[in-house]
């Protein structure tokens, strides 16, 4: 649920808000999927016309540094 708030947040400009949710998604314990599908979404988000993208880019890095930190845990099969 926390994905699609940040997401919402993130679609309304609402970066304040979106910073909020994104450091509670980020700080807690947290499977892949917690942070893969907020990255999508934020990805696609940011390919949306009159996305401040650069705002954007800098809060999706966040995300996908998260993302890609779990999915190093696990080994490639």
């Amino acid at each position: 649920m926390g994905g699609v708030r940040a997401g919402r947040r993130a679609g309304l400009e609402d970066w304040p808000d979106l910073d909020a949710r994104l450091t509670g998604l980020l700080s807690g314990p947290r499977e892949w999927i917690d942070v893969a599908w907020p990255a999508d979404l934020l990805e696609e988000l940011l390919h949306t016309p009159g996305t401040d993208a650069a705002r954007l880019t800098a809060r999706l890095d966040r995300v996908r540094e998260a993302r890609d930190a779990i999915r190093a845990r696990y080994p490639h099969r």
